[in-house]
């Protein structure tokens, strides 16, 4: 399945700031089994500030306050929900949540493997692109045997520190991943 992510309007796309830079961001997502398979890509890297790999690839919290690639995984009408976030470095986190925005308890039963970044940069900013491909393995009980309800998105840091969000879709007056509207891509259980 293929999808389009859209700024959230109050802070503009980051083509609206800079005319070399491309806000656009797309991907693939599917499901196979207990998997998840996602790709994100944007359109260039110009203008963004992208975290370097230092460390080999780990687990490590506040990757959503810088640019990171994010999938939000409910159950539909249940009330909860994983959060993963996945750096541009490599490292990786994933929270699960019992109702809305409730206490972060980092999973052990959600992984995330196969990780891999590919800068794909050329001559001309409208030929950049920049991919990050991952497969997230899902354990958690309840989401073994349902279908699932997903919400890409992704935190776009620009070189001045400002932060850009970017969603299937955004409802209220501030970005909010966390909300149950915004999970809109249903994968089946049978896929």
């Amino acid at each position: 399945m293929n999808f389009v992510l859209v700024p959230f309007p109050a802070t503009a796309s980051l083509d609206h700031m800079n005319g070399d830079i491309s806000g656009r961001i797309d991907g693939t997502i599917q499901r196979s089994g207990n998997q998840l398979i996602v790709g994100f890509r944007t359109l260039s890297r110009l203008g963004i500030r992208w975290p370097e790999a230092g460390t080999p690839p780990e687990r490590r919290s506040g990757l959503w306050e810088f640019t990171c690639f994010e999938c939000f995984i409910g159950l539909g009408d249940a009330d909860t929900y994983i959060e993963t976030n996945l750096s541009p470095a490599g490292h990786w986190q994933a929270f699960e949540f019992e109702a809305y925005r409730d206490v972060a308890v980092p999973s052990q039963t959600v992984r995330v493997a196969g990780q891999s970044v590919i800068d794909t940069t050329m001559n001309t900013s409208s030929n950049n692109q920049y991919r990050i491909n991952c497969t997230i393995d899902i354990e958690h009980p309840r989401f073994v045997t349902s279908d699932w309800h997903i919400a890409p998105t992704t935190v776009l840091e620009d070189l001045e520190g400002q932060l850009h969000y970017y969603a299937l879709s955004h409802s209220g007056g501030r970005p909010d991943f966390h909300l149950a509207a915004t999970r809109t891509l249903v994968l089946p259980l049978s896929d």
